[in-house]
């Protein structure tokens, strides 16, 4: 399956949920279902700046594929990350950083976020999808 056929399905699924109250609460549930980052990795360097929410966002390659630890000291953006994580992790650094990613404004979540926070979302996308590939 590629990211974009992923992507659709998981459209699919939060749309399949009812209204934006119900995709919201989704998103909470998927925000418990984030593992917690190891501390040593909440550094400086990994602190997304220009997100309403404190962001941690730790970013690897691993046989060319996407891998990252992420957090956030809000459960909405916790959820939002594992959604992220969902689609992304693991998946091919090429496809990855080609994807168009829009999993939330084809949902009704984004509509549920202030510009502030559409703001910092599209800011980790960014920054997930910026890792190039160095041939390993």
């Amino acid at each position: 399956m590629t990211l974009e056929e992923k992507q659709n399905h998981m459209i699919q699924e939060i749309n399949a949920l009812g209204d934006c109250f119900d995709q919201y609460s989704y998103l909470i549930i998927k925000g418990q279902q984030l593992p917690h980052m190891p501390e040593a990795r909440k550094t400086d360097e990994a602190l997304v700046s220009g997100c309403q929410s404190q962001v941690w966002l730790y970013v690897w390659e691993e046989h060319q594929c996407l891998r990252f630890n992420v957090d956030s000291d809000t459960l909405i953006i916790r959820g939002v990350l594992q959604l992220l994580k969902e689609l992304l992790e693991f998946s091919p650094l090429v496809e990855a950083s080609k994807l168009p990613i829009h999993l939330f404004t084809d949902t009704e979540l984004a509509a549920t976020f202030t510009s502030d926070r559409n703001t910092g979302v599209q800011t980790i996308i960014k920054m997930l999808q910026s890792l190039k590939s160095t041939g390993c």
